[in-house]
Parts: structure tokens; C-alpha cells; sequence
């Protein structure tokens, strides 16, 4: 039998979790355009440079590992630059954000087929069963992940602009 209270479901406490986490006033610095831009180019320069190390040196398992430690923090500062738009749960967001959401998500699926493309040139160019091929596949893998955060956070204007 359905619990009738008004007791909130865990979907709903882990919205209003992230929303209240999101909307922080610590985080307010992280969310003006130009800090949000340099966030995506810090993102866009960490897989260059992970992938360009994977690539040259791939029996340097561990570099990979401590490179790999500057990904979470980057993610997440982007995620906490667009509010979490991309991680909150559709239900929990207003119209607005809704659409912003649906609008970063199409976006980047549409971006998205074509660096599968491209990538699949290039294992296919390097050869598919090298060395090479992981390294190419997990960054391709990363950037599909964060591309509908960065598309948002590159993209989103300053919320006073926005406004007036």
C-alpha cells in the first residue's frame, strides 16, 4: 500500500539536495560567464593534455591516474557554475531551466555524433587494437560525459543580463 504522508520521496529530497547545493552562495563566484568559460577551456585543456601523455607514454598507467585527479574537481566546478541545470533531475527544475536543459542535452548529442565520427576515423587511421586506442576511446568517452555541462556553461549568459 502507497505511503499517503507528505513525508517527501528520496527522488525528491535528492532534487531539493542538489538544488540547495547547486544555488549556494559559495559557489556564486563560479557563475559568471567569463569564469565559467575559463572553466570549459581548463576542462578542454586537461583532456589535450591527458590524452597527448595516454598517447605518447600508454605504459604510464599511473600518470594516467594522477592526471586523472584533476578531472573531479574541474567537473564539478562547471557543474556548480550552471547551477547543476545538467544534473538535476528534470521533474525538480522550473520551465525554464527545463528548457535550458533540453536545449544543452540536444545540443550536445547533435556535437556528440560528430566526435564519434571523428574518432572513429582516427582509431581507424591509428589502428584499431594498438596501444593507442584506449586512450583515445576514454577521452572520447570524458568529453561526450561533460559536453552538456561545458555547452551550457559556455553558452549561458550572466544571469543579470539575462534579467536586465
Amino acid at each position: 500500500m502507497p505511503d499517503k504522508t507528505n513525508k517527501p520521496s528520496s527522488y525528491d529530497a535528492y532534487a531539493q539536495t542538489l538544488k540547495t547545493t547547486f544555488n549556494s552562495p559559495m559557489v556564486e563566484k563560479f557563475q559568471k560567464r567569463k569564469i565559467r568559460r575559463l572553466l570549459v577551456l581548463g576542462l578542454v585543456g586537461w583532456f589535450i593534455v591527458t590524452n597527448l601523455v595516454a598517447f605518447n607514454f600508454p605504459h604510464l598507467i599511473w600518470a594516467w591516474g594522477i592526471l586523472f585527479l584533476g578531472f573531479f574537481p574541474l567537473v564539478s566546478m562547471i557543474n556548480m557554475s550552471v547551477r547543476g541545470v545538467t544534473e538535476i533531475p528534470l521533474g525538480a527544475l522550473d520551465e525554464r531551466q527545463g528548457q535550458v536543459k533540453s536545449k544543452a542535452f540536444l545540443g550536445s548529442y547533435v556535437q556528440g555524433v560528430s566526435l564519434a565520427g571523428i574518432l572513429g576515423f582516427m582509431i581507424a587511421r591509428v589502428g584499431g587494437d594498438g596501444p593507442h586506442t584506449l586512450p583515445m576511446i576514454a577521452g572520447g568517452i570524458g568529453i561526450v560525459i561533460c559536453l552538456p555541462a561545458m555547452l551550457l556553461a559556455w553558452n549561458l549568459p550572466d544571469e543579470l543580463d539575462a534579467e536586465g
